[in-house]
């Protein structure tokens, strides 16, 4: 049985789904190699798109860093348009940030540091530079920097996934 594996991230206008709204929703599918990032100025349509993919593919695994964040913005979305959800509130879930901040369950008081941060230190690059705010990018209509943006973030959690997969569980990277 295969487990099919999606790495998750969005962008969003700020902290609170109930002021800000969902910029873009960023995937990758594992098992084929393959990115897709929805994005539209209407926000329910980046939803109903991504959750119609979600369940179309039958995603077992979602795989995040501050996953938390990202689920809970989808959700409040979903609740705010009335959309089924289907597979996607019930698939396992990784959150990479947790795996970061606990190592076998045991909490640390030391802060996760951010992917950025992580990527930097075990692949030698971060985050992208960006010249202005994603939300900026949006209102200017420069969808295509900020995809760009939110790919560079997706190819950063599948990385750290891999590397945390391999020493946590031996699986070859």
């Amino acid at each position: 049985m295969t487990n099919k594996v999606l790495i998750l991230d969005i962008e969003a206008e700020n902290g609170s789904p109930r002021e800000g709204r969902i910029l873009c929703i960023g995937t990758f599918d594992v098992d084929r190699s393959k990115t897709i990032v929805f994005t539209d100025e209407l926000e329910r349509y980046i939803i109903e798109r991504f959750v119609r993919y979600f369940n179309y593919r039958k995603f077992e695994q979602i795989i995040g860093y501050n996953l938390p964040f990202d689920l809970r913005f989808i959700f409040a979305k979903c609740m705010k348009y009335g959309i089924d959800g289907g597979l996607l509130f019930k698939a396992r879930t990784v959150d990479l940030m947790r795996i970061m901040k606990s190592i076998n369950g045991m909490p640390s008081m030391n802060r996760p540091g951010k992917l950025g941060e992580w990527g930097e230190y075990l692949f030698g690059f971060g985050k992208l530079k960006k010249a202005c705010s994603v939300n900026k990018l949006f209102q200017q209509k420069r969808f295509s920097e900020m995809v760009y943006y939110n790919k560079q973030d997706l190819k950063l959690t599948y990385l750290l996934w891999r590397r945390s997969e391999m020493v946590l569980n031996g699986n070859k990277m």
